[in-house]
């Protein structure tokens, strides 16, 4: 019988990975998205950054 070390084993199913993979990918995606947006509005809709920043507020909470 071969023993495999506890760090080496994982605790949790394979199906579980696509959840950590999904979630990886959506925050990378608002983590591009955030900063790109409050760079480029202002100046493509001529917004003030006030403006933008109430707006992407608003937009998260509302979901």
């Amino acid at each position: 019988m071969k023993v495999i070390p506890a760090s080496s084993r994982s605790l949790r199913p394979p199906e579980f990975r696509r959840g950590y993979e999904g979630g990886f990918i959506d925050a990378m995606g608002n983590g591009l998205f955030l900063p790109g947006s409050l760079l480029y509005l202002p100046r493509a809709v001529d917004l003030s950054n006030a403006e933008v920043t109430s707006g992407l507020t608003v937009a998260g909470l509302v979901g």
